[in-house]
């Protein structure tokens, strides 16, 4: 807006109304009536100009800030978001910090934006399902796959979750609700498996179920980092996370699905020995 501004002032006869028998091309090509070269005039002159120049100032932000946001994340998740400064995204990209900032106020800024994508991932991976397709194995690979894409895709939030919530609690606050919504929509889930005859939870477990798998979801990744000398998540560990929420799941299990399940403990541990990743081939 305000280079806008400084091209108008700086337009010859831009406020001068001694000047007239001007005629404006309008951003349609209609010709007008001679016209003073007042403020407003040049102002419905320069019309389009405005427009194009707003709508550039509008677009390049945008995508520079997803390139900002794209470039954290893969940071965040290769060196740890504690080691990671604003500075250091910035030269990534080959940017200013004071460009970075035009966009961002803060890091946390940045993370709180990362998450709102963790949590559009969550809510559109794992609505419950309903029908007789929550029966299907397909959606057992489905659920679990989302789960590994989640855990993968944002796993230095995971890997680090209690100091990034301690420093910012308008973040844990927005984390809590997310995790209240997901619990409850898992809820819903392992009572549409029961009622179709996949699952046999008996109700007063439900809610302690959903709790502890959300739990082990959330701190496998923080859980295995502390198991290891060299703190460096690979995709396999991610899986072995699966394994075990399998595992949990096993003796709930419907008699008639115990065939399938193996079929699908076998499919992860497979992908948990693996060095590569089939899941993103």
């Amino acid at each position: 807006m305000i280079i806008v501004v400084r091209l108008l002032l700086a337009e010859p006869g831009f406020g001068n109304s001694k000047k007239s028998g001007r005629k404006f091309t309008m951003p349609c090509g209609q010709k007008t009536n001679p016209l003073p070269a007042t403020g407003v005039a040049a102002a419905l002159c320069y019309y389009s100009v405005i427009i194009s120049l707003l709508l550039r100032a509008v677009a390049i932000p945008k995508k520079t800030r997803d390139r900002i946001l794209a470039a954290a994340l893969e940071l965040f998740n290769e060196r740890g978001e504690a080691r990671v400064t604003t500075n250091h995204i910035a030269a990534y990209l080959g940017i200013s910090p004071g460009n970075l900032y035009y966009h961002f106020r803060n890091k946390n800024d940045i993370v709180r934006c990362i998450f709102k994508q963790y949590c559009a991932h969550l809510t559109k991976s794992f609505t419950p399902a309903t029908g007789s397709a929550s029966a299907s194995p397909a959606l057992w690979f489905h659920y679990l796959d989302a789960v590994f894409y989640v855990m993968w895709e944002f796993r230095f939030f995971h890997a680090n979750l209690e100091d990034i919530l301690r420093r910012d609690p308008q973040l844990h606050a927005q984390y809590l609700e997310v995790q209240r919504r997901l619990e409850g929509h898992l809820q819903a889930q392992l009572r549409e498996f029961n009622a179709r005859k996949v699952l046999a939870v008996p109700e007063q477990d439900i809610a302690t179920l959903a709790q502890t798998l959300t739990l082990m979801v959330s701190c496998w990744v923080s859980y295995r980092r502390m198991q290891l000398l060299q703190p460096c998540i690979i995709q396999a560990v991610l899986y072995e996370g699966m394994v075990r929420v399998l595992i949990l799941l096993k003796p709930y299990f419907h008699e008639n699905k115990g065939l399938e399940l193996d079929q699908v403990l076998a499919h992860y541990h497979a992908l948990a020995a693996s060095p590569g990743d089939p899941f993103h081939k």
